[in-house]
């Protein structure tokens, strides 16, 4: 059963959110017994009827006028603004879709209050939204629990429930122009997961706080309604199924593979895919020739691709592969095998259910490649060594540090000599300014002076390193590294108001004599470390705000790839010794960075966003449990 807790509402909508990798198990409150329909390869319709929890259902077929509930539990749709038109649906099993234009929009009734609900649908993108933002699904209204699903211009999609802590968003490019996909959201109030699916795989995976039941009140397919900006959608759309449950991976990963006619028997490597891959393609991409750089008995090579620069497999994915568009390439130069007989339609079917399967490699057969023997002499990848100081009779360097021990060798080989010891008066004022920055009090100039312990001096370093303007000092140089600012700079240069959480972060962390990579590595993984203030090192540098960023699509790209340009600058002087920037256009003239090191960087950070949100680790507590300007990852 159903448990209806509370009010609230839902609406589903596109927007820009980072980039989740995609999830193989379930982790879904509510877990639907899989019907006989469900499991075999039958009817989509049947199954999707075949949920318990299913709300309501509209296939959009036959006369577009009408939106019959396919569910049989009589919640009938209508049309707002002009019908919609009727196109191809998704495939020829499927029958027929919707052509949302001019307005139109599908009108739903109210469901009832929820503690859970998926919202499933087909869309085909037809242009951009273009106000920037579009409604996949929007409840009417916007109070505490509504739920609204909206597209941006790249194509990322945002899931809004009003009142939780944050409104997740996917990465750009979710929905692409002139392509059915298939997308799901669901929502679990009791655990406050909001997931995104897409193709049948986990897109985005996101834990809210104030998470609140749903309340399922009359809402709108494609158009926002009460007062708000109407943002229409300009798509085709197909299979709109609404649920009272978190539906899982599972079963969404069945929906998708029964519309795209893909089986649902696992294609087994070792006996079906690996017999006709070593049939049809080791004698030219095997262990003893790679034409073209590909390789293919080799999971890791046969991933990557060869010359062409196209992954070879690209798991999910089959018509992207670059494998299967040469096996069943119709040019008699392209395809492949180049000598002998193609592939059969049995064997093009093995090879394309294998891939949208996702490509399944066992690890026991994967093959391995040999290390390939790289050397450079570039400095910053050099081992850290200790040398031998070089000897010297100097009172000053036996009783001293290295350093000195090296700078005197280094005067002598120049044949200079060291200038005179400074006088007290001297010393404490350097190491003041050099430690605080600022000078030293007349009454600590007089207390040194006139120490006369043999101990005065360690002792003083040791006062001047344990005060808190150690740190404040010290801050500033690293800051410089990574272009620290207080405001966002470029010519309009408003305040980061919420930017000094991680400033306090660098200083406290000097103070505590942090070790220095305990240091780094909660900057680049502070989510991880329960440290999120640390991950402002990512975000520091000059950055657009979204008013700045044009509403096109071009505009959107380029303001996304600068951010994370930004970021990719910031690793590189900050952390590697290395000016990677460089390569964002050609491979570097100098430093050992290629293009393509420079973009299988960039995808490592891909899913860092520059924005504000809540610190709420007992670190950050400490630091004042502000709202930082701080990577969302």
């Amino acid at each position: 059963m159903v448990q209806v807790v509370g009010q609230g509402c839902w609406t589903l909508g596109v927007t820009m959110q980072r980039a989740m990798l995609w999830g193989v198990a379930g982790w879904c409150l509510w877990q639907l017994t899989l019907s006989a329909a469900e499991s075999g390869a039958g009817d989509y319709a049947a199954m999707v009827r075949s949920h318990s929890a299913l709300l309501a259902y509209y296939r959009c077929e036959g006369d577009p006028q009408t939106l019959d509930d396919a569910s049989g539990r009589g919640r009938t749709g209508h049309w707002g603004g002009p019908a919609g038109e009727s196109v191809d649906g998704v495939s020829a099993t499927l029958g027929r879709g919707v052509r949302l234009a001019g307005g139109a929009h599908l009108r739903v009734p109210a469901l009832g209050e929820q503690t859970a609900a998926t919202f499933e649908m087909w869309l085909r993108l037809r242009r951009p939204p273009s106000e920037g933002l579009a409604a996949l699904y929007a409840s009417d209204g916007w109070s505490p629990g509504f739920w609204h699903i909206n597209l941006r211009g790249p194509g990322d999609v945002e899931l809004a429930v009003n009142g939780a802590s944050v409104f997740p968003r996917s990465e750009p490019e979710t929905v692409v122009v002139d392509r059915w996909t298939h997308l799901v959201a669901t929502y679990d109030s009791e655990l406050g997961e909001l997931k995104l699916y897409r193709d049948g795989r986990l897109l985005m995976d996101e834990v809210v706080a104030n998470a609140v039941p749903l309340n399922l009140v009359a809402g709108s397919v494609g158009l926002w309604q009460n007062g708000q900006p109407t943002r229409p959608l300009e798509a085709d759309i197909d299979e709109i199924a609404i649920y009272a449950a978190a539906l899982s991976p599972a079963q969404i990963r069945q929906h998708y593979q029964l519309a795209k006619g893909i089986a649902t028997t696992p294609v087994d490597f070792a006996t079906s895919v690996r017999p006709l891959l070593s049939a049809k393609c080791f004698g030219c991409h095997g262990p003893d020739v790679q034409e073209s750089g590909l390789r293919l008995d080799v999971r890791d090579a046969a991933f990557r691709g060869g010359e062409s620069g196209e992954p070879a497999i690209s798991p999910f994915a089959a018509e992207q592969s670059y494998l299967l568009q040469l096996v069943t390439s119709t040019d008699r130069e392209s395809r492949m095998p180049p000598e002998g007989e193609p592939m059969s339609s049995d064997q093009v079917a093995v090879l394309r259910n294998w891939i949208d399967q996702g490509a399944v490699w066992p690890d026991a057969l994967a093959g391995h490649l040999e290390a390939e023997s790289v050397t450079t002499t570039h400095w910053s990848f050099q081992p850290i060594a200790r040398p031998t100081p070089p000897a010297s009779e100097e009172p000053f360097v036996r009783d001293g540090n290295a350093v000195d021990a090296f700078v005197l060798a280094r005067l002598a080989e120049h044949k200079l000599t060291p200038s005179p010891p400074a006088d007290r008066r001297t010393l404490i004022r350097r190491l003041y300014l050099d430690v605080h920055g600022l000078p030293p009090t007349p009454e600590e100039v007089e207390q040194f002076v006139h120490d006369e312990s043999p101990t005065a001096w360690d002792q003083l370093v040791e006062r001047v390193l344990a005060s808190p303007r150690y740190g404040e000092r010290w801050a500033s140089h690293w800051l410089d590294v990574i272009r620290y600012g207080d405001t966002h700079g470029f010519e309009v240069n408003t305040p980061r108001e919420n930017a000094w959480p991680y400033r306090d972060y660098v200083i406290k962390s000097l103070n505590e004599d942090k070790p220095y990579d305990r240091f780094l590595q909660e900057q680049i993984a502070g989510d991880q470390m329960d440290m999120a203030a640390a991950t402002g090192f990512l975000v520091a540098a000059p950055a657009l705000l979204p008013g700045q960023v044009g509403k096109d699509v071009a505009s959107m790209r380029q303001a996304r790839a600068d951010e994370l340009h930004e970021v990719i600058v910031t690793i590189g002087s900050g952390v590697l010794g290395l000016t990677i920037g460089c390569a964002r256009c050609h491979n570097h003239k100098f430093d050992p960075v290629s293009q393509t090191d420079y973009y299988e960087l960039q995808a490592i950070f891909a899913g860092v966003r520059y924005g504000d949100r809540p610190l709420t680790s007992p670190e950050s507590v400490r630091l004042g449990d502000a709202t930082p300007t701080a990577a969302n990852v």
